[in-house]
Parts: structure tokens; C-alpha cells; sequence
């Protein structure tokens, strides 16, 4: 019998950590606490009001509530970080801060001094590629199974999603952005999806990309940074994955019915097919053509398609588009027929038509005729 709880088997130990990092989410803090927005310099007679600024992240209330079971026992510290990195949500820092010159924080009749406080809006994609980047840190990346990358939408950044990719060893489920195929190298594609066993590649099986509309101030640096599509390249092999999902639409280069079929060369085996993005302007569209590509490729192996809004293609058009007709419908069948046949003529029974056959001889058994 276990003397101690550490002796227990590790599932049963697990849940019972589970269930106190449970009881822990209910009494740590859910919200952050800021002040309201401040105002103009020149503006008198404004206080400033304490208020709450937003929800904590669930990535991060999980790395909350396991801070005292990472410094019980080495199995419960390796258990709380599985727990709490098993899944990370990385966005842009969207805001502004400007500073209060008060030292206390319950006297806000101070006037700020109108001066911005600049924050990296890449901060926590540079800090959590620097945090994994170490090898002592290989432990911690190796908890990471799914993440999620929103906001990173040019050269740079996507240099740095992929640098904390080829990192997580462990990693199953990807989210990130749509221009992670424009500005991605075939290499790191490669590298990505590959399917070798290595300690620096990771082994995806769902691969989801996320398109949003970009604004004129966010188009033009991209406009300036030089492209060159990694799906051309022959090393960028899908074969491994199989779940795919296109989410959302786009302004500027969005995936396109060639992309799809580039991808469809290799991705073979593909259980599910989510894509619910359709044409929002000339330089994106995605029509039926490049979804029964993806479908013809993965024939053997898909079990769910969903795909309800997509662009109109020439050869797939739909009944609201005007050079869609309906056929005509086929003739209805005749009436059947029912004709009794047997070895001696009924009185009431009609004569018999010259297409019908003759009645069986006495003796033989006969059967009746079947509808026609």
C-alpha cells in the first residue's frame, strides 16, 4: 500500500492534481486592474478612474494556478508544466499606456504627464522564442502540444514564429496567420512538416491558417518585402497532416485556388477539410475548383468536409449565379402494371394483349408476375 502520495500510480496522481489546480483557478485572480484612459494635457478637472482592464488569459491563469504545485516534487513540477504549456495563444499587443506621476495609486487627482509609454507589440513572441531558444529550456518546450499565433503578419515576426516552431518538438495542432505562407522560406516548411524523427522538427497533424483584413498602414510595409511562395517548392510535403482549416477572408494576398492545389499534391491523407473563406477581393479567392482538389487528393482518407463558403468558379457555379440552368427533370416512370397469371383463366380476368406472353401449360406451377 502507498505511504506516501508520490508512491501513488502517476494517473491517479494526476487527477488529483487536476482537481487541485481546480480548485485553484477558483480563487486566483480571473481580471486585471488598470486605470482609465487618461486625459488630453491640456484638459482640466478629469480623474482618472480605477478599472478593470481585461480577463487573463487561459494559458496563463493555468501557469497561475500551478505555481505552488511546481514547488512541491520534481514529478508534480513536470506534471504543472505540461498542464499549464500543453496549449499557448501569442497575440500582438494592441493599446497605449501614458504615465501617471503619482506614487500612490489610490490618490488619481494627479495629472498625467501626457508622456506614452511605448511597449514592443512583439514582446511576448520575442520573449517566449528567448524563454525556449536555451537549451535548459528544451524540457519546457517539449510541453507545448497546440499554439496559436495571431497578429504576425510580416517578414520579421514570421522569421520568429518559425524560429519558436522548429523548437517545440512536441507540437501537434498550429494556428497562425495566412502570410506565414507568403513570407516562410520552403526551408522552414520543410523543416516544419517533415516527417523525420529529429529533436528540432516538429510533427503536425492540424494546420489551420487564419486570415484577416489588413489595414492600408499594415499593407504598405508588406508591399516591400520580397515574396517567394514556398508551396512551389518540392520539399514542402503535407503528407503527414490530417486536418486542414482556412479561416476567415482577406484583402491582401489571401490563398488562392493555386495554393490549394499545390498543397493537394502532397496532402494525401487528410481526415478533415474546414474552409470557410470566400473572395473578398481580386487579390484572394478560393472556389469549388481548389476544394475538390484538396477532396480528390485525400479520396481514401477524409471523413469530414466543410466548406461553405467559397468563391464561384466558371465550372462550378451555383443556382443563384446567372449562367447556372437547371436540367429538366427526367420523365416520370409508367405505372406498374399487375397481371395475373395462373394455369386456368379467371372469368373476371381481362384478355390477354398481344405483348403478353402466353400462359404455362397445365402442370407446371406458375408464378405471379412481378411489377414492372
Amino acid at each position: 500500500m502507498p505511504t506516501t502520495i508520490n508512491a501513488l500510480p502517476y494517473e491517479l496522481l494526476a487527477a488529483i492534481l487536476e482537481e487541485a489546480t481546480k480548485l485553484n483557478l477558483r480563487e486566483i485572480p480571473r481580471y486585471t486592474y488598470g486605470l482609465s484612459q487618461a486625459p488630453e494635457p491640456m484638459r482640466r478637472g478629469v480623474r482618472m478612474q480605477r478599472v478593470v482592464r481585461g480577463p487573463v488569459g487561459p494559458d496563463e491563469l493555468r501557469w497561475n494556478a500551478t505555481d505552488a504545485i511546481r514547488r512541491v516534487h520534481r514529478t508534480w513540477h513536470d506534471w504543472a508544466c505540461r498542464y499549464a504549456l500543453s496549449t499557448l495563444y501569442l497575440s500582438r499587443w494592441r493599446g497605449s499606456e501614458r504615465w501617471l506621476e503619482s506614487r500612490i495609486l489610490t490618490n488619481l487627482h494627479a495629472e498625467p504627464s501626457g508622456t506614452a509609454v511605448y511597449q514592443d507589440p512583439y514582446s511576448s513572441l520575442r520573449k517566449t522564442v528567448g524563454l525556449f531558444r536555451h537549451g535548459a529550456s528544451s524540457a519546457l518546450a517539449s510541453c507545448v502540444r497546440r499554439i496559436w499565433l495571431d497578429g504576425y503578419y510580416g517578414a520579421e515576426t514570421t522569421a520568429l514564429m518559425f524560429e519558436l516552431l522548429l523548437q517545440l518538438p512536441s507540437l501537434e495542432y498550429l494556428t497562425l496567420p495566412w502570410m506565414a505562407l507568403r513570407h516562410g522560406t520552403a526551408e522552414q516548411w520543410s523543416r516544419l512538416l517533415s516527417t523525420t524523427t529529429t529533436t528540432t522538427t516538429t510533427h503536425l497533424s492540424s494546420l489551420e491558417f487564419l486570415a484577416v483584413n489588413l489595414k492600408a498602414s499594415q499593407i504598405e510595409p508588406v508591399n516591400q518585402q520580397t515574396i517567394i511562395p514556398p508551396l512551389n517548392s518540392l520539399a514542402v510535403d503535407f503528407r503527414r497532416l490530417t486536418r486542414l482549416k482556412i479561416i476567415g477572408d482577406t484583402n491582401h494576398l489571401g490563398l488562392t485556388d493555386e495554393d490549394l492545389v499545390h498543397i493537394s499534391r502532397t496532402a494525401t491523407n487528410l481526415h478533415e477539410i474546414h474552409i470557410t473563406s470566400s473572395t473578398s477581393s481580386s487579390s484572394s479567392g478560393l472556389s469549388i475548383d481548389g476544394v475538390m482538389a484538396l477532396v480528390h487528393a485525400s479520396r481514401e482518407s477524409l471523413r469530414v468536409l466543410d466548406a461553405v463558403s467559397y468563391a464561384t468558379s466558371p465550372s462550378h457555379c451555383p443556382p443563384s449565379a446567372p449562367t447556372y440552368s437547371n436540367p429538366p427533370p427526367p420523365p416520370p416512370p409508367p405505372p406498374p402494371r399487375l397481371v395475373p397469371i395462373g394455369p386456368e383463366k379467371s372469368k373476371s380476368a381481362p384478355p390477354p394483349s398481344a405483348h403478353l406472353p402466353p400462359p404455362p401449360p397445365p402442370g407446371k406451377t406458375s408464378f405471379p408476375a412481378r411489377a414492372t
